[in-house]
């Protein structure tokens, strides 16, 4: 039986998928595909910039992890590729050295990792500069009395663009949730696409727009995953 250590690293800033996302996620996925969870970390990760060494030097619990997996030959499993790490070259050296599983992409492959790693990794950088231009523009107009927008309204500005990034991300994650629980549910389910798609129904399992499955939706999640 596969023996798997579970990983789960949560924002400090309370982004992208939550830790019981996270955990419902792994164990749904390995429930369908077999195996068992023998240990579990988690870990509070800011994702700032770690200037002049590698990001994951910052990362103990995740080296921890990897050390574990090394020590009793175990596979690592994390619920989607950027809550690995959205470094590439973090990502490739950990990929290339230890086993590895992503329960949104199972049988992914090296060019496909370094695809959403390398966006994962411009999305970090794209909202850290984001931040540094709204807060130099607000400060800038706090400094011009002709201007009648205050710093702390500049502020909140930057917090209400940070709010809908939340929304946004949880939106996504909410989406892949349910993709990847059906996905799991009928992986290895015998019979046709409208056997699969009844079996989803009467399982309770939707989509990601809270509808119910259809031949067609379920071969375009079959297709998704494969």
């Amino acid at each position: 039986m596969m023996e798997y250590i579970a990983y789960y690293r949560v924002s400090t800033k309370k982004q992208s998928l939550g830790l019981d996302a996270q955990q419902d996620i792994i164990s749904t996925y390995v429930s369908h595909n077999g195996g068992i969870i023998v240990m579990e970390f988690q870990e509070k990760e800011s994702g700032k910039d770690v200037h002049g060494e590698s990001r994951l030097s910052n990362r103990p619990v995740l080296i921890a992890a990897l050390n574990e997996c090394k020590r009793i030959g175990a596979t690592l499993i994390v619920a989607k590729v950027d809550r690995l790490t959205r470094d590439i070259e973090d990502g490739a050296h950990i990929y290339k050295n230890y086993s590895v599983r992503f329960c949104d992409h199972p049988d992914i492959t090296p060019l496909e990792l370094g695809i959403f790693l390398g966006m994962a990794q411009q999305e970090r950088e794209f909202i850290s500069q984001r931040t540094k231009q709204g807060m130099a523009k607000s400060t800038k107009r706090a400094g011009n009395p002709n201007l009648t927008i205050k710093t702390s309204e500049g502020l909140a500005l930057i917090e209400r663009n940070h709010q809908l990034i939340k929304e946004n991300r949880k939106a996504r994650a909410d989406r892949a949730t349910a993709n990847v629980k059906a996905y799991a549910a009928i992986r290895y389910l015998k019979g046709t696409l409208r056997d699969k798609a009844f079996y989803l129904n009467k399982n309770g399992f939707v989509t990601t727009i809270n509808k119910q499955w259809y031949p067609t939706s379920v071969s375009r999640l079959i297709a998704r995953y494969s």
